[in-house]
């Protein structure tokens, strides 16, 4: 069973332990049972499987702790030798097949050719199918698409191996040599002195079983490489027969359908002059039937006639669907790159085949319209089959009847008297209409099977398309579209210019437009009626968007519509010179289309409007965001913009569009030109050179970061992560366009030219989200205005009021005042939320052709990490970085914006206090943040099980290292969910009190009164005391002392302060204000206020309210508020104090300096 290769030298190298068992077992089997019948004598690989298997047993059986190295190395090696012997005897079977194939294919192709000649021949000679009813025509049909789906499933299967033998015949030649580089590695092992001799007797087998498993593979792979070559001819032709047996097949389908539609038609015809002939006798009412039902009949042949189209169709949907699958097949096979490295060797043909195939594809939009219909269809045909059976069941019914009666009859001797039973030709006419039913219902049956079959295939077709669409956009964008760059494309760049630049060309293409004049003068006429009433009020349009802007410009404007009569003037000033670029490539277009067959000028019209339409899509964003920045623009007069940066941007944009918008239309020019496929190599690449040059000219004087249109953005924002990363985008952003010019001359110009595209529908998207964006923040700003000039108007109206009747008490409401700063807030994140959301969805639809191409990168191997079992393996790609950044940016986004989002579009809906939608929030951003980091950890190959002891390592540094900032992180989370503070609760800790504004990872923010912002660590907030004035319940207590003179009326000053705080709107009344008479002070009857307000909010402005109306309230009542008063008493000094002083001079008592 082996090859023969050097395995003779091998086996005496066994140890003599294994040779002497060798000799015992057999000669004590054969002693054993000496009279036994002679065993059929095994190979030399059986034998040895079974000596391994024997050892291997052995060593498995031993339970010896001291040996248990020695019996696990043993073990690896029986247990290797096995699966290379296995190995061995699996390749040589595959060597005889492919042998016993090669011996075979002579013979084999003679009969192949012998059953293709009788196939050509028999190919005009298909019989005429032999049958005459409906029911024989329905067998042999089904019969037929039996046969046909065998011959289908065989053809695909020879397509199947079509493929996979090239693609195998590509592969074979590196698996042998790696075969041979295997062989010539392996080398006979070299025993130790000291080594045990079953590891000795081990490796030997281990090498001779690895040698000959390396050499029969090699013998076989070599007998595989001559049966392809064997059967190179006899593959195809097998696949010629099988297509010649599904043509005959497809032909005999064909006319057995056109002899089933012949009998139906016949029977239709049969069954209508039926009908017809019962008009002659019948009676009114029966008439009425008849009619009903010869209409039944035309509805019938219709369908019949709808069913053979049907058949039509989805033959060609089949035949169509299997193009398609073995397109898909054959491309499958030539463009299946392995590895990175081979992502560019494919030629430039493969490219063009691609681009080629991706235009022919049918439109999948199409394909659903059309599954559409199917569905309205079947929905119909149901209908039609339920009204057949209830047809059915009314005749059977009226049939029981008939025989019940007529039974009765029979059995009483009577005849009905009445002459309501049915005579014989009532009985016939019931007959036949149970027959046209019946009959009606087996074709509508048959037709509503077809219709599902053909929406079927077309859904079929829909799959394939849409997989084979993404397959060439995931291979096109890596293929090559022309070769590098040379010196002979500038003599093909300079033959297409003679030919673009010829004088006859052109004056063929001024014919054109002279004879499409003539012929269609009135659309003429009116472009040129538009196009000079837009010319001639281009100052008019100018001064009155100027006259707009000043308006707007005014704080107190509050009209909308200035600013859309200013979008609309703007975009009438844009307007003339992109209705000439679509003027004349819509009536180019029309001209070039309406010449018969292909022409030189027709051509060159074509692609001038190709041409002209491109540069219309360039043109008309880049000029209407020009006109936005102009000094009486959109931009700085309604939007806000920069008045520096808005004036950079249009100075900038107008020197681009001068120069870019011919080249585009250049680019558009040459690109649609058929003349000669050279030319994308040549005129095309240096156009799109040139272009995408200027594209990196614009940029770098664009985005300067002192003198660009960014510079007032970084100047205010300094620090900034913009501010910081400016080397990085900056460069990033004007080097892109010279990779794209890179990528162009190195022979990737089709990739090149669709980044272009889909840049300019990116162009698109960001002017036309911008636009729609800025409209709406100006339209939420003057509706912002509107409403804070109504509150000052209302404002200035109530203290009018006021000073007009002072004696009017002011009137409580519960109505709350809107906040500006919160709207403008919250209308802010709305806004960018959803501007941010468009855009990525926007980014995603113009990119997701580009996308598939992403996946070409997983061909480039990284690393790899372990899988999901212990013995596979997950390859890290290059596709799995690139995608990590939009991951990461997608997370950072997320997590920035939707929190706030959920708040405003859901939260704010609930009934949750401030608190609770802070706390949901803010969870919820910690949730995209760990789940966005889990995803892209494991994009990257940073799966739990990989990492989970560096985590816990991390995690017992960081325990010991960082415990203050884990401590405080879960406190954080602990405050969040326990809620014994909550953002916007007064608190007061260690001595300060103020207002919690923040509730960071960290610590939270406290606002005292004096505005100062105190960072308090959320673990002493845990583990310490604070005291919270709002936690449950925001009502507070003022206390209140007022003194009053002696003397005074203690009783009235207690009735006038209760009347006070009765009357006052912010006391509640419940609990009710207390008053008490509380003591006898130094200089004043002590009376004591105490009161209950609702909240902290107005808190000490009441204090100031009631101190001042209880002052003038007293004052008015004649009771005098207490001043401080003290008394002196003045006494005589004793006499000889008195005697002592005066016996003293002057100086004696002068105090001492």
């Amino acid at each position: 069973a082996g090859s023969g290769t050097a395995q003779a030298p091998v086996r005496p190298a066994v140890s003599d332990a294994t040779t002497q068992s060798a000799a015992t077992e057999p000669a004590a089997s054969n002693a054993a049972s000496p009279g036994t019948t002679p065993q059929v004598q095994e190979s030399p690989n059986e034998q040895l499987k079974r000596s391994i298997s024997a050892r291997l047993e052995q060593i498995q059986a031993e339970n010896n702790e001291s040996t248990a190295e020695l019996r696990d190395a043993l073990k690896q090696r029986y247990q290797q030798s096995l699966v290379d012997l296995e190995a061995t005897s699996t390749a040589a079977a595959k060597q005889r097949e492919w042998e016993r194939m090669i011996s075979a294919a002579p013979e084999s192709l003679k009969t192949v050719q012998a059953r293709l000649v009788e196939l050509e021949q028999s190919r005009t000679k298909v019989s005429e199918p032999q049958f005459e009813s409906v029911d024989d025509a329905n067998n042999q049909i089904q019969t037929l698409n039996a046969e046909l789906a065998t011959a289908t499933g065989l053809r695909s299967q020879l397509t199947e191996q079509e493929t996979s033998r090239e693609k195998r015949r590509k592969e074979l030649p590196q698996q042998l040599s790696d075969l041979r580089l295997r062989a010539s590695q392996l080398t006979p092992p070299t025993a130790a002195p000291d080594a045990p001799p079953l590891m000795v007797e081990a490796d030997n087998w281990s090498y001779e079983t690895a040698q000959q498993a390396v050499n029969q593979q090699i013998a076989a792979y070599e007998t595989e490489q001559r049966a392809y070559e064997a059967e190179a001819t006899l593959l195809p032709l097998k696949i010629e027969v099988a297509r010649a047996e599904e043509a005959r097949l497809k032909e005999q389908l064909r006319k057995a359908n056109e002899r089933l539609n012949a009998i139906k038609s016949d029977r239709i015809l049969q069954h209508e002059l039926a009908m017809r002939a019962f008009l002659n006798n019948a009676t009114e009412a029966e008439s009425a039937l008849i009619e009903k039902v010869l209409k039944r009949i035309d509805e019938w042949r219709q369908l019949v006639a709808q069913q053979a189209d049907l058949e039509d169709s989805v033959e060609k949907r089949k035949l169509e669907l299997a193009l398609w699958q073995e397109r898909r097949s054959k491309v499958e096979g030539r463009v299946d790159p392995s590895a990175g490295s081979q992502m560019s060797a494919f030629n430039s043909w493969v490219g063009l085949m691609l681009r080629d195939q991706r235009s022919e594809l049918p439109n999948p939009t199409t394909l659903r319209g059309e599954i559409h219909r199917l569905q309205d269809e079947i929905r119909r045909t149901n209908a039609l089959l339920f009204d057949l059976e209830d047809e059915l069941r009314e005749i059977d019914l009226t049939q029981a009847e008939n025989d019940r009666a007529q039974q009765i009859d029979t059995q009483t001797g009577m005849n009905d008297a009445a002459g309501n039973e049915p005579n014989e030709e009532q009985l016939t006419l019931l007959s036949e209409r149970k027959a046209v039913a019946r009959d009606m219902k087996f074709d509508v049956s048959a037709y509503s099977d077809d219709l599902i079959e053909a929406a079927a295939v077309v859904q079929d077709t829909i799959d394939l398309v849409l997989e084979y669409q993404e397959f060439i956009d995931k291979h096109i964008l890596w293929i090559r579209s022309c070769e590098p760059f040379q010196r002979s494309d500038l003599t093909v760049a300079s033959q297409s210019l003679s030919w673009f630049a010829s004088t006859p060309r052109w004056e063929s293409v001024a014919l054109a437009l002279r004879q499409d004049l003539f012929r269609h003068p009135w659309w003429y006429l009116i472009f040129g009626v538009g196009m000079a009433t837009l010319i001639f009020n281009q100052s008019r349009l100018r001064q009155r968007l100027a006259n707009f802007s000043t308006m707007a410009a005014k704080n107190n404007c509050t009209d909308f519509l200035i600013t859309l009569r200013a979008l609309g003037l703007s975009c009438l000033l844009v307007l003339p010179t992109t209705t000439v670029l679509l003027f004349f490539y819509w009536r180019l277009s029309a001209s070039a289309s309406g010449r018969q067959g292909f022409t030189e000028e027709g051509a060159l019209a074509d692609c001038l409007a190709n041409g002209l339409l491109l540069a219309a899509t360039v043109f008309t964003p880049l000029e209407l965001l020009r006109r936005f920045s102009r000094p009486n623009g959109l931009g700085t007069q309604h939007f806000g913009w920069h008045d520096e940066s808005s004036q950079i941007l249009a100075r900038e944009l107008k020197w681009l569009i001068y120069a870019m918008v011919p080249l585009v239309a250049g680019l558009g020019l040459v690109t649609s030109s058929s003349s000669d496929s050279r030319w994308e190599s040549s005129i095309e690449r240096l156009v799109y050179v040139a272009l995408v040059l200027l594209l990196s000219v614009f940029f770098v004087r664009l985005l300067l970061p002192k003198r660009g249109v960014l510079s007032y953005f970084l100047r205010k924002h300094a620090g900034g992560w913009i501010d910081r990363t400016q080397l990085l985008w900056y460069p990033a952003v004007c080097i892109g366009p010279v990779l794209l010019a890179v990528a162009s001359l190195y022979g990737y110009q089709y990739t090149a030219r669709r980044i272009a595209l889909h840049i300019n529908s990116t162009l698109w998207m960001m002017v036309l989200l911008s636009t729609g964006y800025c409209l709406l923040a100006r339209w939420l700003l003057l509706n912002r205005r509107t409403l804070m000039l109504a509150q000052a108007r209302a404002r200035l109206q109530e203290a009018a009021a006021r000073q007009g009747d002072a004696s009017t008490q002011p009137v409580a409401t519960d109505t709350p005042v809107l906040s500006m700063v919160d709207l403008n807030e919250q209308t802010q994140r709305l806004l960018r939320s959803v501007a941010i959301s468009l855009a990525v969805i926007g980014v995603y639809f113009v990119w997701s052709d580009v996308l598939p191409a992403i996946a070409m990168l997983d061909s480039v191997e990284l690393w790899q990490v372990a899988g999901d079992t212990p013995d596979s393996q997950v390859s890290i790609t290059l596709a799995n970085i690139v995608l990590a950044l939009p991951i990461t940016v997608l997370i950072v986004v997320a997590g920035r914006n939707v929190p706030g989002l959920l708040e405003i579009a859901l939260l704010q809906y609930l009934p949750l206090t401030h608190a609770a939608k802070y706390a949901i929030t803010t969870l919820s951003r910690y949730a995209i943040f760990m789940v966005g980091t889990m995803v892209l950890a494991s994009n990257i190959g940073l799966r739990w099980g990989n990492i989970q002891w560096l985590v816990a390592a991390l995690g017992v540094g960081l325990g010991f290292g960082l415990q203050e900032i884990f401590a405080n992180f879960v406190s954080g989370v602990i405050l969040l969910f326990e809620q014994p503070i909550r953002v916007g609760d007064i608190i007061t800790i260690d001595g300060v009190t103020g207002s919690v504004s923040r509730i960071r990872m960290r610590a939270i923010t406290i606002v005292n009164w004096d505005r100062q912002e105190l960072i308090v660590p959320n673990k002493d907030l845990i583990t310490g005391k604070l005291l919270n004035w709002t936690l449950s319940d925001t009502t507070n207590r003022v206390t209140i002392e007022v003194g009053v003179a002696y003397g005074s009326d203690v009783v009235k000053a207690c009735q006038i302060i209760q009347q006070l705080c009765d009357e006052h709107q912010r006391v509640l009344p419940d609990p009710k204000p207390l008053i008490t008479f509380e003591g006898f002070g130094d200089n004043a009857l002590t009376v004591v206020c105490r009161v209950f307000l609702a909240s902290l909010e107005y808190r000490l402005a009441t204090i100031h309210e009631l101190h001042q109306q209880i002052y003038e309230s007293l004052g008015q009542a004649g009771i005098e508020i207490a001043f401080p008063q003290r008394d002196l008493h003045v006494r005589t000094l004793p006499p000889e104090l008195t005697r002592w002083l005066d016996g003293k001079t002057p100086s004696a008592i002068e105090p001492r300096r």
